[in-house]
């Protein structure tokens, strides 16, 4: 997410803000009520991070999928009871009618919003990218790919926190807390198998990997270096920009302290056990025997 903001400042791209994650088939037509709309249903930040939700802050287009289509991952949140069917859209494996459903709704979404940014550039945020690298670079072969990693008994922690978060806010069932873990932990064993089996596909000067730790550290420089690898264009305008929200989030954003317990070191161990390897990330031996 800070990734992404801090991308957002760059003033020359395009990218899916809560106008237009929430609202992509109306707020064209009306600009100004849907932004009055938008910042009077958000609470001021998000409940699991305290990042910003203001109207103009970006989100992830997979939220936009999902107000117009059944093919949105997160309506899961809404209806956690049928969450393994929404998980079946994250690769669409032996649902290729509804695969060319979800890629014609995409490619509209990114029309709306190109032509909603006149043009720019866009900049999209959204995890379940990785799932669907494929059909991502069949609509478009020079798309151009950042990937982020994090130490795996910290994206478990958050993870489980943003879901409890977010269910006891948008849900309108009852849910099984111990079923939505391992269902965090089946779906990003999926992720990291998918993007194992199909990272050949995007050329190698299309591509960053960008460790969470190293970035969280050097915010500017290691965009810097991205946009550099990437050859993105615009930088020398959007520095500025940049670097004073950088600079903000150094006085004013406290990140969240996430509690690494024995429960969350044996889950880790038992399910990331080879995503921790193939990354670099120490083991850690739980506190009781």
């Amino acid at each position: 997410t800070y990734l992404m903001t801090l991308m957002a400042h760059d003033k020359s791209k395009g990218y899916v803000s809560n106008i237009e994650g929430y609202t992509p088939l109306f707020y064209l037509a009306f600009p100004k009520f849907t932004k009055w709309l938008i910042e009077s249903s958000l609470p001021d930040v998000r409940p699991m991070d305290n990042v910003l939700m203001g109207a103009d802050e970006p989100t992830e287009e997979e939220y936009t999928i999902g107000t117009f289509t059944p093919y949105g991952y997160y309506t899961g949140f809404i209806f956690p009871r049928n969450f393994d069917l929404y998980s079946k859209f994250l690769t669409f494996k032996g649902m290729p009618k509804h695969r060319e459903k979800w890629k014609k709704a995409y490619y509209y979404m990114t029309q709306l919003l190109t032509f909603g940014h006149k043009g720019k550039q866009l900049f999209l945020k959204n995890p379940t990218t990785t799932y669907r690298i494929p059909d991502i670079l069949e609509m478009y072969p020079n798309a151009k790919f950042i990937h982020t990693y994090r130490n795996p008994y910290k994206v478990y922690s958050s993870t489980v926190k943003f879901f409890e978060e977010v269910f006891a806010i948008y849900t309108l069932q009852t849910w099984d807390n111990e079923r939505m873990k391992q269902d965090i932990l089946d779906n990003y064993n999926l992720l990291y198998e998918k993007l194992e089996e199909d990272l050949h596909l995007i050329p190698k000067e299309n591509i960053v990997h960008s460790k969470y730790e190293d970035f969280i550290k050097h915010p500017v420089k290691s965009l810097k270096n991205i946009y550099d690898k990437l050859n993105i264009g615009g930088w020398d305008g959007a520095k500025k920009y940049i670097e004073a929200y950088a600079k903000s989030q150094l006085k004013d954003y406290k990140p969240n302290v996430h509690v690494i317990d024995d429960d969350v070191i044996l889950r880790v161990n038992e399910h990331w056990d080879k995503m921790r390897k193939d990354y670099g990330y120490e083991k850690l031996k739980p506190k009781s025997k």
